[in-house]
């Protein structure tokens, strides 16, 4: 196959890898999304899946498309790959505005039922732009009169991570189905098998584990299946710091020990980005995205107040019981003391 600097990547051309590589980026995922991917091999995520099924389909792909689109759709998966006069297309894909986002912002919130996802992103399209990049080809920017419109989306992603992505019930049965995954074990030789698990095969193998109570994963099935799910009885703020996480583990080895007799479950997991910008003054790295005014370029930072004091990070740390009778959940919830 040719290099893909010896590929003349025109504007057509590029707007097919486009759209293939947003179509093909997630192909790897697992049943239930993430949830899926505690059966991966060790260091494997779902990035590498779609890589797999991409490299096994690049035959088809460059038939159908033209010679190499299939492998410049595998360099926007993976970053550390991907060169200069690709990283336009890439920003676009998988970026601090990209259209991954807008998307799943978006239908997320519309299947929940719910209005947290919702911003301008028509408007936010109408105002990127592109600046040249310091490294070669070009950068994705945005003009001043979308601004706002990168606020509503940043505010979007934090309301789904606190009222959808990690609300307790659902992070509880995210926990459920990683249990359950790890006990059923797909076959995952070759990676390219992710393609037969959906959601339906695995809904049928939780129905058909939770019907038998001599099955292997029927206690963890049936919790799912019959909605038993465990209560929350200690809640951090959506900030959670290093001391908080510490006084977290205290609060559950205590209960443990007082309370042998009930099941508890810790969950240090329900965290989340939600902005990846460079902030001046931040010792952590960051992405830059320029607004461009009629006489200077700024930093998205240095333009938005709420941008820049947003915090990059949502974090939330919670105790949960099995415990059924509200008088002791209610006593349990004093004793942790949490929110």
């Amino acid at each position: 196959m040719q290099s893909l600097k010896q590929i003349d990547l025109t504007i057509d051309a590029a707007r097919k890898v486009l759209r293939l590589a947003a179509l093909l980026h997630d192909i790897g995922h697992l049943p239930f999304s993430h949830g899926g991917e505690v059966i991966l091999p060790k260091g494997t995520k779902h990035e590498d899946v779609s890589i797999a099924i991409i490299d096994y389909l690049t035959e088809f792909i460059d038939g159908l498309i033209f010679e190499g689109a299939a492998n410049i759709a595998k360099l926007l998966i993976k970053k550390d790959q991907v060169i200069p006069e690709l990283r336009f297309l890439k920003s676009i894909l998988s970026g601090p505005v990209d259209a991954d986002r807008m998307d799943y912002l978006l239908r997320d919130s519309h299947h929940c039922g719910v209005s947290y996802g919702s911003f301008d992103h028509r408007r936010l399209i109408e105002t990127l732009s592109t600046v040249p990049g310091n490294s070669g080809g070009l950068d994705l920017a945005v003009d001043q009169g979308g601004i706002h419109s990168i606020e509503a989306l940043i505010l979007a992603r934090y309301y789904m991570f606190t009222q959808v992505y990690c609300h307790r019930t659902r992070r509880i049965y995210d926990i459920y189905l990683k249990e359950f995954m790890a006990k059923w074990k797909p076959d995952l030789e070759p990676l390219t098998n992710v393609v037969l698990y959906d959601d339906i095969v695995a809904i049928n193998k939780l129905r058909f584990e939770a019907s038998d109570k001599k099955k292997l994963a029927y206690d963890i099935a049936q919790r799912i299946c019959r909605r038993n799910n465990h209560s929350v009885i200690y809640e951090t703020s959506e900030f959670a710091d290093a001391r908080m996480v510490r006084d977290s583990i205290e609060i559950f080895n205590k209960l443990k020990g007082r309370y042998s007799d009930h099941d508890f479950i810790h969950d240090n997991e329900a965290k989340g980005t939600i902005h990846k910008f460079f902030v001046p003054g931040d010792e952590n790295e960051g992405e830059e995205l320029l607004v461009l005014h009629k006489q200077r370029e700024r930093l998205v930072t240095e333009e938005s107040e709420i941008i820049r004091r947003i915090p990059k990070k949502f974090h939330v740390v919670r105790i949960y019981t099995d415990v059924k009778d509200g008088e002791v959940l209610h006593k349990l919830r004093e004793e942790a003391g949490g929110r």
